[in-house]
């Protein structure tokens, strides 16, 4: 995934990392070996960007330029820097894909001089070519930048110009490539000569700005990790003129991720305005809005948000919240989906007010598309990684909520309820450990505007890092400070990211590259070592003083600090002087589990009253008042306080309980940890920031690979007398972290967590049991949300066709957190498992709202068939069960649907069952549930659609296949054909 810290390193890298060591580590080395070994080299190229042009001698018509003067001739546009490649001295790369390489004594003129002596006036005698002397190429500022430094030399004023005129120009970028001479593919293949190079497409304008990181890249991978380059401007040079008349000159170049770090984005409008006036009213929302709403350009978008959600037409549901879509994207088929953009929220109080949030990812889409500067024919000046991914995660621990709403908000699962349930889904899970989907967060209007208004300068212009970071530091501010997300930007792709220090449990269930590469640091046994100099440095900062201190201690917690990490590198000693450190109502270790627990039962009892506030009421049925979630000032400035606690207190039991196991175990929030492994090696291209590598721990303390991993943050290249040798910095992380054993509102482990109270609608308890027969039901599975139902939507159970009323059915969906309303089987029995007004998570599409006004029916029963005998897995279906039937269109006629023949025909039972229930809702439900009558072709194309799906927010009667183009029930069996011919609503 796009932003997590560990990954390894890509396949090629790690590769070549193992070639080099099985070939240094060989005792029968090739001849090819043995040159590679020994006598391999690096090289070095620059390549200018700027164009020549004398703006006095120009002839604009002709674009030919006239002077003569220093270079003894006619040169334009690109001709000088395609002569002038500083590269083995002085190469020529006018010719496609090649270049001429100096050799002799020269005299001629600059326009015309091929020598590797003579370039320039001989009044101190004939010189030799300029060339560069050497470069070093760095990571700054925490892997957002790349500084390279280059030093050149001049040998002459001629010389010296023809540098000024290319390379010495503030702003302009310059393509520098470095690599080895020589390299292996794999230990059997030899490269004798390393020929990748893109400066034939940067002299010649093919490539532009948003594609040659690309193109790096592709070039980094086909050599192995033997070619590397970075594109930077110009921000300084300087230069020392010598006795001997020749010139030192030096050249920094930075990468393009400069930008962010400077940018300031043009959030004014023409027309602005301050907040003020007899109208204004700093305490209300909607007041606030409409102030800012010629303030910026964003103010303005949302004031039109916030006007769209006034029409008529925006359903405001009963939890008291509103949603617009607008945001496409493509689901797994490829199909076009909206997502939830926008929502508002009605809180409970004498005013009924409303908060207005937008989606983080359609916010970095707007910052993007409105305020950030444009190159010509080439795109955004920066992008961000995909605003629509469900792969920028953070690790959620279990009883992690939106602590303000003043803020953020997300969609939260709360016992049997949804805690903003209008939001996209934000969570996923792995293992027993949930995370949070950045995009999906949403951010309230006012804070955004707030937050702005606060960072704006005098010109009405706000840095986008300081604008990203402040969004970054709200949202870990809603964690209750848990997280710990801020900015970067990927140097390989040149996109900003969003990186979070705190470690995630199942990491390796995420991750793209999951190798890990092994370096050989001495010795040699059965593998080489190409690394030069390794060190280990600590760095303790002030603020982590106290982290050392409770580390040196056998527990390595106590309140407020969480120093586990250390307390495991120190395993194994004591120290004889200093005593152990505990809270202070912990007195022994015996009684400290306990202790800990009645000094959070005040917290604990203050999250539940929290959570129960926030939660939407019941509604309709049971009463009009006090339905929205409460709005109250002094709670939210209390609770990310309580949160924060609560959360320490859990990530304490937890990293306690992986104790008993892993007795190396840390708790995920130690962050990145100051032990800094540097390590100097051959050059290698292709490592990034965050990136995870180990190394050999022959000469490692015994504790350090148990306890750490190390993580790079930082990147060195040097070319220096043709040997390029790469140095890596590193920061260490926990190397086991243990996710929360806290059920979200469970009681298993701790004080008693009391699930939020919600009033029952009917008259039995249906929280874990199907309403008509009392079979075990999974509580995930639905929600108790009321809502309004407007559509029908039936379903095959995939299963066997069995009278058992829907006990096996109940049973696979309890495995799979899903249930459907009703389960109809082969007898005709209706198995009520749910309210018919709940929500059931049966037909769940991302991006719509389809589950919510529902009512999910299915029939038991395999469904589609491979053949006249066979199920869909190619099983024989039993001969107690009816046979597969071959699938019919609304004629009658043999049909085919997406690729299907065949199906489970479904009994006559289940049809009169079918048809009564459907009957019986409408008419508990007759102004709301649809009216229904068959229309031929029209309806069967709407039931089982041939292309797509039919499904809209509409009342309506839908098949699953209507719903999602992945799903194949129920499918147009001769049975079914003819009851919904016969059905009328």
């Amino acid at each position: 995934m796009s932003n997590i810290v560990g990954e390894g390193f890509d396949p090629y890298v790690v590769d070549q990392i193992n070639a080099r060591q099985a070939i240094l580590g060989s005792i029968n080395k090739s001849p090819d070996q043995l040159v590679w070994e020994y006598n391999k080299t690096s090289w070095i190229k620059l390549i200018s960007s700027a164009d020549v042009i004398d703006v006095q001698t120009k002839d604009w018509d002709s674009g030919e330029i006239t002077n003569t003067g220093t270079f003894g001739g006619t040169l334009y546009g690109s001709e000088m820097a395609e002569k002038y490649v500083l590269f083995n001295g002085v190469s020529d790369e006018s010719g496609f894909n090649s270049y001429s390489q100096r050799s002799g004594l020269d005299p001629s003129p600059a326009v015309n001089n091929m020598g590797a002596y003579g370039l320039g006036s001989p009044a101190w005698g004939f010189s030799p070519m300029p060339g560069i002397l050497s470069a070093t190429i760095k990571t700054e500022s925490r892997g957002t930048l790349k500084t390279a430094t280059v030093q050149i030399k001049a040998n002459n004023k001629t010389q010296f110009d023809i540098i000024n005129t290319l390379y010495l120009r503030l702003g302009y970028l310059m393509l520098l490539e470095w690599g080895n001479n020589c390299y292996f593919k794999d230990s059997d293949t030899f490269i004798s000569d390393n020929t990748f190079s893109l400066s034939n497409g940067f002299l010649n304008g093919s490539y532009k700005y948003s594609n040659i990181l690309d193109k790096i890249e592709e070039q980094r991978k086909e050599s192995n990790g033997n070619y590397d380059a970075i594109v930077g401007k110009v921000v300084n040079f300087n230069w020392v003129f010598n006795k001997d008349g020749s010139y030192d000159i030096t050249v920094i170049l930075r990468s393009t991720g400069d930008i962010i770090e400077s940018l300031k984005v043009n959030l004014l409008n023409p027309a602005t305005t301050t907040p003020t006036g007899s109208e204004f009213d700093p305490n209300n929302t909607d007041s606030i809005i409409v102030a800012y709403a010629y303030s910026s350009a964003i103010g303005n978008k949302f004031a039109n948000i916030q006007y769209q959600f006034s029409l008529p037409e925006t359903y405001k549901w009963l939890d008291g919240m509103q949603s617009i879509e607008g945001n496409w994207g493509e689901d797994d088929d490829g199909n076009p989906i909206e997502y939830v953009d926008y929502v508002t929220q009605t809180w409970d109080g004498s005013d009924n007010k409303v908060e207005y949030y937008v989606r983080f990812g359609e916010f970095l889409d707007f910052l993007k598309k409105e305020t950030i500067p444009e190159i010509t024919n080439d795109g955004k000046l920066i992008d961000f990684d995909d605003v629509n991914s469900e792969d920028i995660i953070v690790y959620s621990a279990p009883r992690i909520i939106p602590s303000d709403p003043r803020i953020a908000i997300w969609q939260k699962n709360i016992s049997n309820s949804i805690l903003y349930s209008k939001c996209e889904v934000c969570t996923v899970t792995e293992g027993n450990n949930s995370y949070i989907k950045l995009m999906y967060v949403y951010f309230n209007f006012v804070f955004i505007l707030k937050l702005i208004e606060r960072l704006k300068d005098k010109e009405g212009k706000v840095r986008l890092i300081d604008l990203l970071n402040g969004l970054c530091d709200g949202f870990n501010k809603s964690t209750g400070n848990f997280n710990k997300v801020s900015t970067r930007v990927n140097l390989d792709t040149g996109k900003i990211v969003f990186i979070d220090e705190v470690s995630l449990p199942d990491r390796e269930s995420f991750l793209v590259n999951p190798t890990t590469p092994k370096f050989k640091v001495y010795g040699v046994d059965r593998l080489g070592s190409f690394i030069r100099d390794i060190q280990l440095q600590t760095s303790i900062t002030p603020e982590l003083a106290t982290m050392v201190t409770i580390g040196s201690t056998a527990g390595g917690y106590v309140t407020g600090q969480d120093a586990t990490f250390l307390a495991n590198l120190n395993k194994g000693t004591k120290p004889r002087i200093a005593s152990e450190i505990t809270s202070p109502s912990s007195p022994t270790p015996e009684q400290e589990t306990q202790q800990t627990q009645t000094r959070y039962s005040e917290v604990v009892n203050a999250y539940n009253d929290f959570v129960k506030s926030l939660l939407p009421r019941d509604t309709g049925l049971v009463r009009l008042t006090d339905r929205y979630p409460k709005w109250n000032e002094d709670s939210f400035n209390q609770f990310n306080s309580t949160l924060t606690q609560l959360l320490e207190y859990d990530v304490q039991l937890s990293t306690k309980e992986g104790k008993t196991t892993n007795n190396y175990t840390s708790s995920p929030t130690s962050g990145f940890l100051p032990f800094n492994l540097n390590l100097v090696m051959d050059g290698l291209s292709g490592m990034k920031i965050y990136q995870k590598y180990s190394i050999d721990s022959e000469f490692l303390p015994e504790n350090y690979p148990k306890t750490m991993e190390f993580i790079i943050k930082g990147i060195s290249n040097s070319i220096q007398g043709n040997i390029w040798t790469t140095s890596i910095e590193s920061v260490a992380i926990p190397k086991t972290t243990e996710g929360s054993i806290i059920e979200e509102w469970g009681t298993s482990v701790g004080v008693p967590f009391t699930p939020p109270e919600i009033e029952n609608l009917g008259t039995g308890d249906y929280l874990d049991k199907t309403i008509t027969s009392g079979f075990p039901l999974n509580p995930k599975g639905y929600s108790r949300q009321i809502r309004t139902k407007t559509q029908f939507i039936i379903h095959y159970s995939a299963g066997n066709q069995l009278s058992d009323k829907g006990r096996s059915g109940v049973a696979v969906l309890n495995k799979r957190g899903l249930t459907y309303n009703f389960i109809i089987d082969a007898s005709g029995h209706v198995e009520q498992v749910i309210p018919d007004n709940y929500i059931a998570y049966h037909a769940g599409v991302k991006g719509k709202d389809v589950n919510g006004p529902s009512i999910g029916i299915c029939l038991e029963g395999f469904g589609a068939c491979k053949n006249e005998t066979l199920n869909s897995n190619g099983n024989p279906i039993p001969s107690t069960q009816l046979q597969p039937v071959r699938l019919v269109d609304y004629n009658g006629n043999p049909y085919s649907h997406k690729g299907i023949n065949w199906a489970q025909e479904v009994t006559d039972a289940q049809i009169k069952a079918l048809k009564q229930l459907m009957i019986n809702l409408k008419n508990k439900y007759p102004s709301s549930l649809p009216s229904y009558k068959w229309n031929g072709k029209t309806t069967f194309d709407h039931l089982f659609p041939p292309k797509g799906t039919t499904w809209t927010t509409n009342p309506g009667v839908y098949t699953h296949c209507s719903v999602t183009t992945s799903k194949v029930d129920v499918l147009p069996t001769p049975k079914l054909v003819k009851f919904f011919k016969e059905l009328v609503l």
